[in-house]
């Protein structure tokens, strides 16, 4: 992977900014979203607010199409999903929140600390 595109989108899904990442840039991203662990299945999960703001991550790749949607509020979850089917959602750390609000030098809040949303059982 060489290059990716990354679109910001902001609550109501406006403002809009779209940057194209490549370089050590990129390759910090992918190595934050790498580290990520899948969501356990079933667990009901108490997030902070979410005013709706994500960007998406989508690499060039050869053959197939692969997108991050980074929530930057909220669980700050990525959900991935190949070819435009819905794949494994990610549990957010707050490290991959960070490089985005940094690459596109869009003002958010600080990350939640890891721990703060928690999964219950219900």
């Amino acid at each position: 992977m060489t290059s990716a595109e990354l679109v910001y989108i902001g609550p109501g899904g406006s403002p809009r900014k779209t940057l194209t990442v490549t370089g050590p840039q990129l390759a910090e991203l992918a190595t934050a979203i790498n580290a990520l662990k899948v969501l356990p299945p079933g667990a009901i999960w108490n997030c902070p607010m979410d005013n709706g703001e994500h960007a998406v991550l989508t690499p060039s790749t050869h053959g197939h199409t692969q997108a991050f949607d980074i929530e930057l509020m909220g669980c700050r979850f990525v959900p991935v999903s190949v070819d435009g089917t819905a794949g494994h959602t990610l549990m957010g750390d707050g490290k991959a929140q960070d490089l985005v609000r940094d690459l596109l030098g869009v003002q958010l809040p600080p990350s939640t600390p890891p721990g703060a949303s928690t999964p219950s059982r219900g």
